[in-house]
């Protein structure tokens, strides 16, 4: 429910443990009803500093539907690149919608 009701764009991630346990999670970022302005370096900014072996990505759709864009797609693919040059995985990109989800790993597992 932390999402859902969101109006604007909200950008978190989940940095995990070797045994995938979340140790913290970070608001990257907040944008505006349809967008969001980042870089791959915030995302994984905190991954790197703590030294988390893996990230899920969390985002809402202040619309309800959380079909990924294709920027939503195009921003998660530069951001796994990026993580694995720095040996971060990225374990998935959720997108929250009104009363659904959805999972960019269940959804594309091609970009994973």
């Amino acid at each position: 429910d932390y999402l859902k009701y969101e109006t604007k764009e909200v950008f978190i991630v989940a940095n995990l443990t070797t045994q995938r346990a979340i140790n913290c999670i970070e608001v990257v970022a907040t944008g505006c009803i349809n967008s969001i302005s980042m870089r791959p370096s915030e995302v994984l900014r905190t991954a790197v500093i703590l030294n988390m072996p893996g990230i899920i990505l969390v985002h809402n759709h202040p619309s309800g539907d959380p079909t990924p864009s294709t920027s939503d797609l195009n921003f998660t693919n530069m951001v796994i690149e990026c993580a694995k040059v720095l040996n971060v995985e990225v374990v998935d990109h959720v997108i929250i919608g009104l009363n659904s989800f959805t999972s960019l790993r269940q959804t594309h597992p091609d970009l994973f």
